[in-house]
């Protein structure tokens, strides 16, 4: 019938809710009014070898062994918490190194050597933007 409902945000009652939303270099973010910030961003890889035996039972590439990705300008203003994950076709782990107001620093290893294909990783980082 070509109407629209719309719903109007009861501030009075509710505790927290987003004021803005958007995309910034690859990444997604949302603010939310309490002043914390969640980004999120999936980094697609494709192929990757993790043959360079770091220590007993670690092995990574000298590339994604602490690849730093800047965040979204002026979103976080303090160090957030950051987590990250990755997909491939073998046993593997993505940790995050470092969190900065601009950065975050992530690895790749297996503990095996392997060549991984398939490869994506994904990020999520939440702090305060007020």
């Amino acid at each position: 019938d070509g109407s629209t409902t719309y719903t109007f945000l009861d501030t009075e009652s509710t505790k927290d809710y987003v004021v803005e939303q958007g995309s910034s270099s690859d990444w997604s973010y949302t603010k939310w009014n309490s002043g914390k910030a969640e980004a999120c961003r999936k980094i697609e890889i494709g192929e990757v070898a993790l043959t360079s035996n770091l220590a007993a039972g670690v092995y990574s590439n000298a590339s994604y062994n602490g690849r730093s990705v800047t965040l979204p300008s002026g979103l976080f203003v303090a160090a957030p918490m950051a987590f990250g994950n990755v997909y491939s076709n073998g046993y593997t782990h993505c940790q995050v190194s470092n969190a900065t107001t601009s950065t975050v620093v992530y690895r790749l290893w297996s503990p095996y050597s392997t060549n991984i294909t398939g490869t994506a990783v994904s990020l999520y980082v939440i702090g305060r933007w007020k």
